[in-house]
């Protein structure tokens, strides 16, 4: 899984990004959430099934 997630994170973090920084919160408040998406989506990652893309998964 190690390999998948590198792949993932690397591919979908401008994605993540982007959806965080809508938010509007202040810098730190920003990279909190950053990192606690990261987390719940490194936790859920074993439960994908590939029905759909990853960016649909996200």
């Amino acid at each position: 899984m190690s390999f998948q997630w590198d792949q993932i994170r690397e591919e979908y973090a401008p994605l993540i990004a982007r959806v965080v920084a809508s938010y509007s919160l202040p810098g730190p408040d920003r990279e909190d959430l950053g990192q606690e998406v990261a987390l719940a989506l490194f936790r859920a990652l074993p439960a994908f099934r590939g029905d759909s893309s990853p960016r649909t998964y996200i």
